[in-house]
């Protein structure tokens, strides 16, 4: 069984006790700490229910009068139907952009990886195929031969620099 919220708690205190002009505050506490075992001396119990009886006092489910608290006995609303929910629109088109747009490549690149257009996934995979196909891999570096030299200008070029400086041979 779930634990009631304060709430529940508090109403059923109101309904059991039933005083004519309502409960008063302490009377509401001694019941939570004989029926629900809560602490009112320390811990985070000590102000939940006179904030909880606030906010109830707001929502309409308690009437204040003066000290005391009473529930407020509302006739159940008629159940309203849930309008239809309408199928979602089918998306189309819109691809193709972002990452896996094709992208012309410079001459340089464009030698290297043996094709003018790519997307960026698709070029940086050539190089690395290209590199491992040539021996120029050595761990997270490749170092460069002289095709590769065109197009990074330097003769050794990490994993992260290689993304930078190809983005200057994509277009």
């Amino acid at each position: 069984m779930a634990k009631k919220s304060t709430e529940d708690m508090i109403k059923d205190a109101l309904v059991e006790l039933a005083d004519r002009g309502g409960s008063s505050l302490p009377k509401i506490k001694k019941f939570l700490t004989d029926r629900y075992s809560m602490d009112f001396d320390a811990g985070k119990d000590k102000s939940l229910v006179l904030k909880t009886l606030k906010r109830g006092v707001e929502k309409g489910v308690f009437k204040q009068n003066k000290a005391s608290y009473s529930v407020i006995k509302v006739k159940p609303a008629p159940v309203a139907k849930k309008p239809a929910k309408k199928p979602a629109k089918k998306r189309t088109g819109g691809g193709g952009g972002g990452l896996q747009a094709p992208k012309t490549l410079s001459p340089e690149l464009a030698n290297l990886v043996g094709t003018s257009s790519l997307s960026r996934p698709q070029v940086v995979k050539a190089v690395w195929a290209y590199a491992k196909g040539n021996d120029c891999k050595d761990g997270r570096f490749i170092v460069c031969d002289a095709n590769l030299k065109a197009v990074f200008g330097k003769p050794k070029v990490d994993m992260f620099e290689m993304n930078k400086i190809l983005s200057s041979h994509l277009s």
